[in-house]
């Protein structure tokens, strides 16, 4: 049975497993010149990443948390968000390829909702080709915002990016 869990420094490795599988599977597109080698060329278990999401999650009063879905103890997906005086981000938002289309994300994103202040706007970016994510956010009342001009977690080391869009959903009182 999948349950859904507050992050602890034990499910970093596999918040980085999930993260670089789910980009393997989402993000080479040969219309934008995106290869597997350039999502292989980020680091997904480097130092400095590890340290930041150990840093956060360690941090109870930190304005960023991350929750994890797990299956027999295995980490499936996860999700982190941000609140701000303002503004809310869902910094990411990604569930293994096996698990997809199972009310998983749902779930991770309804514990980032319970979160947030859903009284100021919650933003987030996405590929813009990424249909499924388009439709799972749009289906969550998050509308189609500007486009990027450059992609805000920048250029992979070969200089092409993943372009990106920021998705809106409008405060509810």
């Amino acid at each position: 049975m999948i349950q859904i869990y507050n992050a602890t420094v034990d499910d970093i490795a596999g918040i980085s497993e999930v993260q670089k599988e789910t980009w393997l599977s989402t993000y080479p597109n040969e219309e934008f010149g995106i290869t597997k080698e350039d999502i292989l060329s980020e680091d997904f278990f480097s130092g400095d990443r590890i340290e930041s999401r150990k840093k956060i999650i360690n941090n109870q009063n930190s304005n960023t948390k991350f929750w994890v879905a797990k299956d027999e103890g295995k980490v499936i997906g996860y999700c982190c968000a941000r609140k701000e005086a303002t503004s809310n981000t869902i910094k990411s938002l990604y569930v293994l390829p096996l698990f997809q289309g199972k009310g998983i994300g749902q779930m991770l994103i309804e514990k980032a909702f319970d979160f947030l202040d859903m009284k100021n706007p919650t933003k987030l970016a996405v590929a813009i080709y990424n249909q499924n994510a388009i439709s799972f956010y749009e289906r969550l009342g998050f509308k189609k915002g500007k486009r990027f001009d450059k992609n805000p977690e920048g250029p992979f080391i070969t200089g092409k990016e993943i372009p990106e869009m920021e998705m809106i959903k409008e405060p509810t009182l």
